[in-house]
């Protein structure tokens, strides 16, 4: 929640809307490809379950890998685990 403020200043919402997401809100129609997907709750297990929209704009489906980053500064992020085998080759063609 430290960076909440920045969060909601970088999509143009409210803090109040940040924190209380409704579905209408999800995309920022003024930054092509950003999306904020709402809030998501952690299972007993550590489960988390991704909603269906992220799913279906990420073409994610039930089995697909995904490799989870973190820093203690800025949070969690998923990720395409492609996207390391990705960018060197990227880099590499420049």
């Amino acid at each position: 929640m430290i960076y909440s403020s920045q969060l909601a200043d970088f999509f143009d919402v409210s803090l109040d809307e940040l924190v209380h997401l409704e579905s209408n809100l999800l995309t920022t129609p003024s930054i092509k490809g950003k999306y904020i997907f709402g809030t998501v709750t952690v299972g007993e297990r550590g489960e988390i379950h991704l909603p269906p929209r992220a799913r279906n704009i990420f073409q994610i489906k039930a089995g697909d890998q995904l490799l989870l980053l973190g820093d203690e500064n800025q949070g969690l992020a998923l990720l395409d685990p492609n996207f390391f085998l990705e960018t060197p080759k990227y880099f590499s063609e420049k």
